[in-house]
C-alpha cells in the first residue's frame, strides 16, 4: 500500500499545479472575471509565441546527443500515422456527417503534447526530459498539422467546396504547413 500512495501522490504533485491553473481559468471566466476577449487574445498569443518560444528554448538548451531518441522518435511518428488512418477509416462509419467526422478525427489524434506533456514531464523527470520530449514535438507538431490540414482538405473536396489541386494543393498545403507558428518555433529550435 505505501509504495501505491506514494507513487499516486507523486504524480498528483506533479499534475496537480496544471489543472488546477486550468480550474482557476474556467472558474474565473465562468464568472466573468476574465472577459471572452482575454481568452481568445491569449490564446491566440500562447500559440503563436510562446508555445513556439517554449520549444525552441527547451531544443536550444537541450544537448542533441543527449537528447535524441530515435526509438521514442520513431515510435511516435508511426503511432500517430497509424491513428490517423485508422480514425480516418473508422469515424466516417459512425458519424456521417463529413465536417463533423473530420473535427472529430481531428481533435482525437492531435495531442497536447506541448501544452500538458512538456510541463508534466518537467515536474516528473525534470529538465532532460523534457528536452527529450521538446525534440519529438519538434517532428510529430508540424505532422499534426500536417495531418489536421490534409483532414480538412479532404473534408472540403467531400462536401463541395473547391479544394485546390495537384501543384496548387501541395503549394497550399506546404505554405499551411511552413507558416504554422509552432512549426516554425520547432525550425527555430
Amino acid at each position: 500500500w505505501g509504495g501505491r500512495m506514494e507513487a499516486f501522490r507523486f504524480s498528483l504533485n506533479a499534475i496537480a499545479p496544471i489543472f488546477l491553473l486550468m480550474g482557476l481559468g474556467m472558474l474565473l471566466g465562468r464568472v466573468g472575471l476574465i472577459p471572452q476577449r482575454f481568452i481568445d487574445d491569449s490564446t491566440k498569443l500562447l500559440f503563436t509565441i510562446a508555445i513556439p518560444v517554449l520549444v525552441a528554448l527547451e531544443l536550444v538548451e537541450s544537448d542533441i546527443r543527449q537528447t535524441f531518441d530515435g526509438a521514442l522518435l520513431a515510435f511516435s511518428v508511426i503511432g500517430l500515422v497509424v491513428a490517423v488512418v485508422l480514425l480516418q477509416w473508422i469515424v466516417p462509419r459512425s458519424i456521417r456527417e463529413t465536417p463533423s467526422a473530420s473535427a472529430f478525427v481531428q481533435g482525437c489524434f492531435r495531442g497536447n503534447i506541448i501544452i500538458l506533456g512538456i510541463p508534466v514531464i518537467t515536474n516528473i523527470c525534470g529538465g532532460p526530459a523534457a528536452a527529450r520530449l521538446a525534440m519529438v514535438a519538434a517532428i510529430v507538431g508540424p505532422l499534426y498539422s500536417l495531418a489536421a490540414v490534409l483532414i480538412f482538405a479532404d473534408c472540403a473536396a467531400q462536401t463541395g467546396a473547391d479544394p485546390p489541386r495537384g501543384g496548387a494543393r501541395l503549394r497550399l498545403l506546404t505554405k499551411l504547413t511552413l507558416t504554422n507558428p509552432i512549426v516554425i518555433g520547432c525550425v527555430a529550435g
